[in-house]
């Protein structure tokens, strides 16, 4: 007879330190799609195509606009060692010289593109962003056809929210640039 878990069902909290020496000893790879958030390893959703495609068309005009100002990372680790995490968003804009004890520990803006994983990204992933100091947080829903902005954040989360949809444009309040249309993001990336 298999074991029911209920929810939430966590089997042990894992350090950081232990989740990098799973790692440093091949145990966990590059091929994992997990990351680890406030003690507990997580299965990262599976990327559809939808996923990428946003995930490309705001690479694309991260990269160009801030060549020489920050590094675009694109889902690659940040390391919060207080919180024992190490999430992995699918697209973060660190300052150049940003402390990395492992992976940066701070970024000036983090993206979050969701698919089938918008409850996480708000009610987990966004707490957690706001604990470390990220002063911005974008979720793209791509479900929903709109682009999410966290930003003022403090210990119990972000202190401001907004939805913007397709006739709005933003732009990273801490950059100044690039101006992202919700409308050109969605387009490309439901292949409209």
């Amino acid at each position: 007879m298999p074991v029911e878990l209920q929810e939430p069902a966590v089997a042990w909290r894992l350090p950081l330190e232990r989740y990098h020496e799973l790692i440093d000893g091949g145990l966990l790879g590059e091929d994992d799609r997990v990351e680890l958030i406030e003690g507990v390893l997580v299965a990262m959703s599976p990327k559809g195509p939808e996923h990428d495609a946003a995930v490309e068309w705001l690479t694309e005009r991260f990269v160009t606009r801030l060549a020489g100002r920050a590094s675009v990372r694109v889902q690659s680790a940040l390391t919060f060692p207080g919180l024992d995490s190490e999430p992995e968003p699918d697209l973060v804009v660190v300052a150049r010289d940003a402390p990395r004890p492992r992976h940066p520990s701070a970024a000036l803006l983090i993206v979050e593109v969701a698919v089938s994983s918008l409850r996480y990204d708000r009610h987990v992933k966004a707490p957690l962003y706001a604990r470390a100091g990220i002063p911005e947080l974008w979720i793209v829903d791509l479900a929903g056809e709109a682009i999410e902005r966290f930003s003022v954040p403090a210990q119990d989360g972000y202190a401001r929210q907004e939805r913007f949809t397709a006739e709005a444009t933003l732009v990273p309040e801490e950059l100044g640039t690039p101006e992202v249309s919700v409308a050109a993001l969605l387009g490309f990336a439901l292949g409209r």
